[in-house]
């Protein structure tokens, strides 16, 4: 009963800081918006339990690393956004793990990937969207094209 308590309030603070972040975001306080996803993705790691119920928090802890990618990158900081890159890459294949993955982890999984890629073509980091387009195909998260 506890362990679910706290997994609740948790979750209930992770997804606060994602409504602050998308607040933040629209109004252009980029500081606040990625002080808000670093936030929300400290309360995503303390909530995932190698289990199927983590599936909601393994796939918001990927998709906060994935934002994170975005602002690194406009600062010029590659070597950050490659932290990010692959934390979201790990978080990505334990949610693929998981014993029946559903179609909406999957999706997800993918979404994600793509967004990675998106993110360092739209900054202008050829490299960085070379080098992770071949790491998501090795590491089977999206299909060949």
């Amino acid at each position: 009963q506890e362990a679910h308590s706290n997994h609740k309030s948790g979750s209930f603070l992770m997804h606060s800081h994602l409504s602050l972040w998308h607040f933040s975001e629209a109004t252009n306080e980029f500081v606040q918006a990625q002080e808000s996803y670093q936030s929300a993705l400290a309360v995503a790691n303390k909530l995932i339990q190698p289990n199927q119920a983590s599936a909601n928090v393994l796939s918001q802890a990927m998709e906060l690393h994935v934002h994170l990618i975005k602002f690194e990158i406009k600062a010029n900081r590659n070597d950050t956004a490659e932290e990010h890159f692959q934390l979201a890459i790990g978080h990505a294949l334990e949610l693929k793990a998981l014993p029946k993955p559903s179609e909406g982890s999957l999706q997800s999984i993918k979404h994600q990937m793509e967004n990675a890629v998106r993110f360092a073509q739209e900054l202008g980091s050829q490299e960085l969207k070379d080098t992770w387009s071949k790491k998501i195909l090795q590491e089977g998260l999206l299909p060949a094209s």
